[in-house]
């Protein structure tokens, strides 16, 4: 998942936001909210300043891959992107806002995480004080990742974004959070309710960090040593 947003009017602080999400519609069974809850928090003290409940706008399959190169053997991948648009009036404060969303559960099917069907996954994206460094909207990857890789071949890609108001872009890979914060708010271990809403909120930050299995790591998800990412210009 990633949150963006994007700047349309100066005068009024209007943002368009865009909360995407992808989900495995091969193995999981597990369909898309129709209706999702974005978070928005004071950056300078993290207290919940708005909650915004937006409906999903689009749901777009991204293009069938088979992994006949790796196995010789044609097997398809299902991969559904679905998208949740909003517009919301950020008026400056101090330090900004933190855009924040939740959810229960990660796929089983991951086996780099210990019990990945009882963690969540948390999603933020911060919207600075236009008063500090002018009005801003946030980066735009240029590409998605392949959906798969062959096991034992060189991978190289070019992860970078543009920046709509020219911004200097550095990179990193940042630790994979859980849908918990430290206080244990959020979307808990739960099939029934693995939604927040303002009836079973958030929380703001900081949040959990999701536990690795023995031998790997959010900077060494392979296991191997393998994985590194170009901090100036994005090359995975």
């Amino acid at each position: 998942a990633e949150i963006s947003y994007k700047n349309l009017d100066s005068g009024t602080y209007l943002y368009e936001v865009n909360v995407t999400l992808f989900r495995d519609c091969g193995f999981g069974d597990t369909e898309f909210d129709e209706e999702i809850y974005l978070f928005v928090f004071s950056s300078r003290n993290n207290e919940v300043v708005e909650i915004l409940p937006i409906s999903l706008s689009s749901i777009l399959p991204l293009p069938i891959q088979d992994w006949f190169q790796c196995s010789f053997q044609v097997f398809t991948i299902c991969i559904e992107k679905g998208q949740y648009i909003a517009e919301i009036s950020l008026p400056p404060i101090e330090g900004g806002y933190t855009l924040g969303w939740a959810r229960c559960c990660r796929n089983e099917a991951v086996t780099n995480l210990v019990e990945p069907e009882n963690l969540g996954v948390t999603v933020l994206a911060h919207v600075p004080n236009p008063l500090e460094v002018g009005v801003n909207s946030s980066p735009q990857f240029g590409e998605l990742p392949p959906l798969f890789l062959c096991l034992g071949e060189e991978f190289i890609f070019d992860h970078s974004a543009t920046d709509p108001e020219g911004d200097e872009l550095v990179y990193r890979v940042s630790e994979p959070l859980h849908s918990v914060n430290v206080a244990g708010m959020g979307a808990l271990p739960d099939v029934d309710n693995p939604v927040v809403d303002p009836e079973r909120p958030m929380g703001g930050p900081p949040y959990q960090r999701v536990l690795f299995e023995m031998g790997y790591n959010y900077q060494d998800p392979f296991g191997d040593e393998s994985f590194f990412i170009d901090p100036a210009t994005g090359i995975m």
